[in-house]
């Protein structure tokens, strides 16, 4: 709530589908974490993928659109109210302070 301004879990849940989502790819993220990479152990397997580095890919992939989705949809927000979020009195949120600075600084701050 704090990082997006919306509830993914619970009684209030703004968008299903997209709470669905968020929860699936967190339960496979931890799904990923539990389980043994054999190519850690035998550095002769790790030319071979045994599925889990595919499964981190294709996880990781999924994540950045979904965030890549919350960037834009905040920045949409932001500028049709034409000002900072301080001043129209909208809440401000973490994804707020990372994209100021983004602003201050591109160079060191990306999508």
């Amino acid at each position: 709530m704090m990082v997006v301004g919306k509830r993914y879990y619970g009684e209030d849940v703004g968008d299903a589908e997209e709470a669905k989502n968020l929860r699936e790819v967190i339960r496979d993220a931890v799904d990923i974490s539990g389980s043994t990479n054999m190519g850690d152990f035998l550095p002769v397997l790790q030319w071979i993928d045994l599925g889990v580095e595919k499964k981190m890919v294709g996880l990781m992939a999924k994540l950045d659109k979904f965030l890549q989705g919350l960037v834009n949809e905040r920045r949409v927000i932001l500028s049709s109210t034409n000002c900072s979020s301080d001043e129209k009195g909208v809440k401000k949120l973490m994804i707020d302070n990372s994209l100021s600075m983004q602003e201050t600084q591109p160079q060191v701050y990306s999508d």
